[in-house]
């Protein structure tokens, strides 16, 4: 089922921009807590991927001659946490530790593991990007003793504008992602600077084998797509492709391929998500819905409808009850879809949390045009977790069944297994039964339509869809 980020944590691999731990602020401590200089903090990055901060750490694989079992971090809010409590024993709600993965391991040599965990920012807004977290590296050793390394601090607002004074995001559009989500939020009197990065060798850019490191920012590539991939310019996410993708999702989300006309739908449908509203369908039980109001009363501080209900979609994130919204809301979010400022908050949300990992897992994975749209759609239904009912469960189902071409697998066969392994998802809810969807992306599979040329046929929940360049067009 489609659910919201965590508000703390999010396992993400793909950042850019590098601030080293040197540079921030740093603490010593001889709490009574075991501490070693074998496990350290080596960096801060921020993803334009996923939205959030990305920790780099360190850890040996033994410590005092012991082998170490688990590895991780320990976050805390630090307005909040004493540092002196920010261990394992002390988890509560602004205390977190997570365990590093496999996912996460970038690189092993000399007997030290380096490791990247990534939270997310939480919200768009003046108090998540201003909030400081403070966090520390752990290890678990084979005979359960725990060992911690010194705790360092971050705000989203500072390691922005540290990057962005210093041009050390990969790309411009990096450079530009600082200043339009970030630091213009924070500070509307920011200044704008031009995009000037540092020259470094060709021969410190090994993007292909080592795609992410502790090395300056700029050697450090936005994603891991190889350059083999789909080109440039050929993805999902811009031009007339977009459009056929959104018209696709809007046939099955709302009955209709004008997905423009679907920023002001919402109601309660009774899937146990809340309401569903916008260009995709957000739900109040998931939390997308709430991300879109906070963006929103980000771009529109004053005089905004939706603001006094914050409170309430607050409280009913992960439910699915409505209490506190009712028809008031609903009619409230019809009229905020008047403006251009609630329009820009629902795209940003769709092409931050859906629309971009989408398309960065299908080029990862050696994808199509076709296979970016059915990583989309799945994305969108069943949002971008890695749980078992999420997209990152489905994907791995699939590769465990198939290999991806990127792996020298078959297109075909790699999607017609994600397809089934999203299948046994959808079933398990009533409200999925309908495997519309799956039949639409299996049609254009059998027909081999990979780069999803036009006129497409399809049937959604009954209704036959045609869709033309003349009615993209008209759209």
């Amino acid at each position: 089922m489609k659910k919201r980020l965590l508000s703390l944590i999010c396992a993400v691999s793909v950042c850019a921009g590098t601030v080293l731990a040197g540079s921030a602020i740093w603490r010593t401590q001889s709490w009574g807590v075991e501490t070693s200089g074998e496990l350290n903090i080596t960096g801060f990055q921020i993803s334009t991927v996923y939205g959030g901060i990305r920790t780099l750490y360190s850890v040996a694989e033994r410590i005092n001659g012991s082998r170490v079992t688990e590895r991780g971090l320990v976050y805390g809010l630090a307005d909040v946490v004493d540092e002196s409590k920010l261990d394992i024993n002390h988890q509560g709600e602004n205390i977190r530790a997570f365990a590093a993965t496999s996912e996460g391991l970038l690189s092993s040599d000399n007997g030290t593991g380096n490791y990247a965990m990534t939270i997310d920012y939480g919200a768009y807004n003046i108090a998540a990007f201003t909030q400081e977290y403070i966090v520390r590296p752990y290890a678990k050793l084979r005979n359960g003793t725990y060992y911690y390394g010194a705790v360092d601090s971050f705000t989203v607002y500072n390691l922005a504008d540290r990057l962005y004074k210093k041009s050390q995001m990969k790309s411009q559009a990096g450079h530009e992602y600082l200043f339009n989500t970030i630091l213009k939020i924070v500070n509307s009197n920011y200044s704008c600077l031009d995009y000037e990065p540092e020259t470094i060798p060709e021969t410190t850019v090994p993007a292909t084998t080592t795609p992410e490191t502790t090395v300056p920012a700029t050697t450090i590539p936005e994603t891991t797509v190889p350059e083999t991939t789909q080109p440039e310019n050929k993805t999902i996410e811009n031009g007339d492709l977009m459009k056929i993708a959104f018209a696709i999702v809007s046939s099955a989300e709302n009955s209709s391929l004008n997905f423009k006309e679907q920023y002001s739908y919402i109601e309660n449908i009774g899937d146990g998500r809340g309401y569903t509203g916008g260009i995709i369908g957000f739900t109040s039980g998931t939390g997308d819905m709430l991300e879109v109001v906070e963006q929103y009363i980000a771009l529109k501080p004053q005089n905004n409808p939706l603001e006094q209900y914050l409170p309430a979609l607050r409280a009913v994130n992960g439910t699915d009850s409505v209490a506190g919204l009712g028809s008031n809301y609903m009619r409230a979010w019809r009229n905020a879809a008047k403006d251009q400022e609630m329009i820009d908050a629902q795209n940003k949300i769709v092409r931050e949390w859906y629309l971009h990992p989408a398309v960065a897992d299908a080029q990862t994975d050696g994808l199509s045009i076709l296979g970016q749209f059915i990583y989309y759609d799945a994305m969108v239904m069943h949002g971008p977790g890695n749980d078992s009912e999420s997209f990152g469960g489905i994907r791995k189902a699939a590769q465990r069944a198939a290999l991806t071409p990127a792996k020298g697998g078959n297109e075909a066969d790699y999607l017609k297994a994600f397809i089934e392994a999203r299948k046994k998802i959808m079933l398990l809810e009533e409200a999925h039964e309908d495997l519309s969807r799956l039949n639409a992306q299996l049609k254009f599979i059998n027909e081999g339509n990979y780069e999803m040329k036009l006129p497409l046929t399809w049937t959604m929940y009954g209704d036959s869809f045609t869709l033309t360049q003349s009615i993209l067009d008209s759209i």
